[in-house]
């Protein structure tokens, strides 16, 4: 896929189940006032879309590349077939889902409760994990990613996301462009996190 390429839309009926090879995609879903709010970010490892065998028979979200992909695909029927078959292939799909509703169990906590600096520092620690490479003394998240995308996954307005960045980067524990971010001062931004700072 190049990149921007749509892979799937929200209400899609399910067809394939796919695992990311190499790049990035996000997964997105629309809000009830029309705005695209990004769900997850999704790295080499990470499987994506519907699973009819427990019950999903359209796509939740929209399925688009960040960057450059090679996805693995398999049709639905293969992939049910096969978690009744390799008894692995089932527990690894059970593990992903359940790591994947702790992270939402998380997010839905951290948006409900926290403050916009918390969840933002939170935010960028995780993509950090996930996509960070070493980049002149720093960590780049290397994938790009827009000040709306951060602002859809923080719950906040871009505004002031941006606003947030911009006093990050005068602080020197980040540094950033049009569509990258890298972090200068993990250490900080944890105490951030944590509601130490």
């Amino acid at each position: 896929f190049a990149a921007g390429a749509s892979i799937y839309q929200e209400g899609d009926v399910a067809t394939q189940i796919y695992v990311v090879a190499i790049g990035a995609v996000k997964t997105t879903r629309l809000t009830a006032d029309g705005r695209e709010s990004l769900i997850d970010l999704l790295t080499p490892g990470d499987f994506f879309g519907a699973l009819p065998a427990l019950g999903q028979q359209r796509h939740a979200d929209s399925a688009s590349t960040l960057t450059e992909a090679c996805l693995l695909g398999l049709d639905a029927p293969e992939y049910d077939d096969l978690m009744r078959e390799i008894p692995q292939v089932a527990m690894a799909t059970v593990k992903g889902v359940a790591h994947r509703l702790t992270q939402s169990q998380e997010t839905i906590h951290m948006l409900a409760s926290a403050p916009l600096e918390q969840r933002l520092a939170a935010l960028l620690l995780v993509l950090a994990d996930k996509v960070g490479q070493p980049w002149d003394g720093a960590t780049l998240l290397d994938v790009p990613l827009s000040r709306e995308d951060l602002a859809a996954m923080a719950g906040a307005a871009t505004e002031s996301v941006s606003r947030l960045l911009s006093q990050w980067q005068r602080d020197g524990w980040i540094d950033s462009g049009r569509r990258w971010i890298a972090i200068v001062d993990a250490g900080r931004l944890a105490q951030i996190r944590d509601g130490l700072g």
